[in-house]
């Protein structure tokens, strides 16, 4: 990846309402990406979907901050919440309204993404 113009080609190739997609790219040049490993489209933008650099994607925490994007949520303030901009191992808390907006997002905005 050479820019954030090229998200929307990575997650144009997997474009699609009924499922949540996470891909997973090489290393980035981080020179034109700045600090940037992960970037998701929230809902409403298209195409949908999660694009993350190969150096974080086995990283629970990102992965989990990301779908939360996918799913609604902005950046928190709070270092222990999963949505801060900034993800430390101690960062895996949800508040309740946060949880109540993903459910209702992917009940609404991602509902042909959900098994039934």
């Amino acid at each position: 990846t050479q820019s954030m113009s090229a998200m929307s080609e990575i997650r144009g190739a997997f474009d699609t309402n009924t499922a949540l997609v996470v891909t997973n790219t090489g290393a980035w040049n981080h020179g034109a990406m700045g600090s940037a490993n992960a970037w998701t489209a929230m809902p409403g933008e298209t195409p949908s979907g999660a694009v993350l650099e190969s150096a974080v994607a086995d990283n629970a925490n990102i992965v989990a901050h990301e779908l939360g994007h996918y799913l609604n949520l902005d950046h928190s303030n709070d270092q222990g919440n999963l949505l801060h901009p900034i993800i430390y191992s101690t960062s895996t808390e949800l508040t309740h309204g946060q949880c109540d907006e993903m459910r209702q997002t992917a009940m609404s905005v991602r509902a042909q993404a959900l098994r039934t």
